[in-house]
């Protein structure tokens, strides 16, 4: 099956491997989450902010990269949690 291309690549030109902003001009190594982080203004993930995007894709992109990764949501349990189950049994 193949993977639908992320809808993020329409603010960007695919140069292979690196990726060609279509707001500033600039381009960089990476892929689709790069694309969305400098888009965002996420900061330390070794990656310039974009001065010139729109402000509505901004707030898109920010919203997207915000988001937890669904696949492990629920997946790990927090010490904590682990601790009150171990008492719970052992009462």
């Amino acid at each position: 099956m193949v993977r639908k291309r992320d809808r993020f690549w329409e603010y960007a030109e695919d140069l292979k491997g690196r990726f060609k902003c279509k707001f500033c001009q600039r381009d960089f190594a990476g892929g689709a989450s790069r694309i969305k982080r400098h888009l965002a203004g996420v900061k330390g993930h070794d990656i310039d902010i974009c001065k010139k995007v729109s402000k509505e894709v901004q707030e898109e992109a920010a919203l997207i990269v915000g988001e937890p990764n669904k696949k492990f949501k629920g997946a790990s349990t927090s010490n904590r949690d682990k601790e009150r189950e171990i008492n719970s049994t052992s009462i």
